[in-house]
């Protein structure tokens, strides 16, 4: 299921996305990391690390948190 969310830019833009799936890359030096292949409304594929990610809001309401419950 795609996940729609905002890259955020280092000069605090926003740019919308869908989120595909997560990943792992080897950077070489730093080693292995998490990454999210995403779409963005171009059609282009890129590659973004998670701390880049901001996902809509909305998703939460399809879960019980057990609020009210014993």
């Amino acid at each position: 299921e795609l996940r729609a969310c905002y890259i955020l830019g280092n000069d605090k833009s926003k740019t919308k996305a869908l989120i595909n799936c997560w990943t792992t890359i080897d950077d070489g030096e730093s080693g292995i990391k998490t990454a999210a292949i995403v779409e963005l409304e171009d059609g282009s594929v890129t590659l973004i690390h998670p701390q880049s990610i901001k996902f809509l809001s909305g998703i939460f309401n399809e879960y019980s948190w057990g609020e009210g419950e014993e």
